[in-house]
């Protein structure tokens, strides 16, 4: 080994081991730009906090919708309690005026100016029958008017309803046969042993017809009586009366 070479070992110990100039400055640039990123969602977190309107102020938030207030209920009239007459100041001419107005802004449904069995009518609506609520007028003293009323039966759909009563009965029989008959081959060997279609038939239809009708009645007699103390309260706030009791009872 010649002379020169420990010198030139421990030269080459000495030199130290650096990072190149290019890697540290893209470490550099790596660590800026994760900075600028932290700031920007920090800054954009920020305004979503504290959101603020144009002139710098904190907007102001609207209050929810308060909650609807459910209807309430429609008071329910017994048949024992009879519609009330209604006193007005009013002649009779000047309450078929005051009727007839309210009619045309949609408050008396059904009205019926100048009826022949009474003064004008309106309308007692029912479930499946309704009434004509006739009104009648009659003087009282001071000048002012009784109003009073009777309720008539509307006759067309308790015709409807009796006639399709009446076709469930018969022909409703011998096209209920001819069809157990083509559809049920059991059924002609039933027929043959003596049971005849109409012995169970009529008897089924006939007190179904019966119990419908009645039904029908009176369920539309109820709901008629509430619809006229409806409309009676409604007349009395036309023509600027007051209900009071009547001094018939009610028809």
């Amino acid at each position: 080994m010649s002379f020169n070479e420990p010198h030139a070992i421990q030269g080459a110990t000495r030199v130290p081991n650096r990072v190149p100039h290019n890697s540290r400055l893209a470490f550099q640039r790596s660590a800026d730009m994760l900075s600028v990123l932290e700031r920007a969602w920090l800054g954009e977190a920020a305004n979503e906090a504290v959101p603020e309107t144009t002139d710098g102020q904190p907007p102001v938030t609207e209050a929810a919708p308060a909650a609807e207030t459910p209807e309430a209920p429609k008071p329910e009239y017994p048949l024992s309690e009879p519609v009330p007459d209604v006193i007005t100041k009013l002649s009779p001419p000047g309450v078929l005026a005051r009727l007839d107005r309210a009619s045309r802004r949609g408050k008396l449904p059904g009205f019926v100016g100048e009826h022949r069995e009474g003064l004008c009518a309106v309308a007692a609506f029912g479930e499946t029958f309704d009434r004509l609520m006739i009104v009648k007028a009659e003087p009282e003293p001071n000048g002012r008017t009784r109003l009073w009323w009777t309720l008539k039966l509307e006759l067309k759909m308790p015709c409807i309803l009796a006639m399709l009563l009446g076709v469930s009965v018969w022909p409703g029989e011998p096209l209920t046969d001819s069809l157990l008959k083509t559809y049920f081959g059991f059924y002609n060997e039933w027929v043959q042993g003596g049971l005849g279609t109409w012995m169970w038939y009529l008897p089924m239809s006939i007190g179904g017809a019966v119990w419908t009708w009645r039904w029908a009645q009176q369920k539309s007699r109820v709901t008629t009586h509430q619809s006229a103390h409806e409309m009676a309260r409604k007349i009395a706030e036309a023509v600027g009366g007051e209900t009071v009791k009547p001094r018939r009872p009610a028809t």
